[in-house]
């Protein structure tokens, strides 16, 4: 994933110098962030609800921990999107 997010930076046209200022600026802050990822822990989140919003199986081992975290108005959108980010 990764490496897309690298590619996407390095194919991406600019139609006037501003905006390829702008985005050099912002490759440069992905390339940062790319190069620190492979250093990161992941927080080992998991979904445990099914597609028709009932609770899926989830198989727990002893010493597991589960923690349902307090209800946020924050949605975090990820994943392949064009720009990742936490929304209200």
């Amino acid at each position: 994933m990764l490496d897309r997010l690298e590619q996407q930076l390095s194919f991406s046209p600019a139609m006037t110098p501003g905006t390829a200022a702008a985005r050099s600026a912002k490759a440069n802050m992905v390339l940062s962030y790319i190069s620190r990822a492979p250093r990161s822990q992941p927080e080992g989140r998991w979904v445990v609800v099914n597609e028709d919003g009932t609770c899926a199986l989830v198989r727990l081992e002893d010493g597991d921990t589960i923690v349902i975290p307090e209800r946020s108005r924050t949605v975090i959108v990820q994943g392949e999107v064009a720009m990742p980010r936490a929304v209200l």
